[in-house]
């Protein structure tokens, strides 16, 4: 048994607003593979980069141009730019099948990680 207020929970508001840049799929397999990466390779960052063909989910040190990277690559009919860099340390997510949607608000860029049984929404570093 446990106090209610010695339990930490999520609140019960939704993040609303949110305006969708774009929105993909990243299996279980991908994910395992990028996260060995990186704790392999020892560096910080996640980093999603959109072009008009394809889209690179790469884990790298954004800091360091010379680093070594890892990365999967989506081929995409059409699509906006952009890059999104998240800190390694945030993705603290259960190893699952997951829809990503980047998305922004009030200026702040977030990637929200969704599966049949979680929801994350993870702030960007840039």
């Amino acid at each position: 048994y446990a106090s209610p207020t010695l339990i930490v929970s999520p609140p019960d508001k939704s993040i609303s607003g949110v305006e969708e840049v774009d929105s993909f799929s990243l299996d279980q397999d991908a994910l395992s593979k990028l996260s060995k990466a990186a704790l392999i390779m020892g560096v910080s960052d996640f980093v999603i980069e959109a072009s008009s063909k394809e889209r690179v989910i790469k884990t790298c040190n954004t800091k360091n141009k010379s680093s070594n990277v890892f990365s999967v690559t989506q081929k995409i009919k059409s699509g906006s730019e952009y890059t999104v860099v998240v800190n390694n340390d945030n993705l603290k997510i259960i190893p699952n099948d997951y829809n990503l949607v980047v998305g922004k608000i009030k200026g702040t860029t977030l990637v929200q990680f969704v599966s049949d049984s979680v929801k994350y929404w993870i702030s960007a570093e840039a």
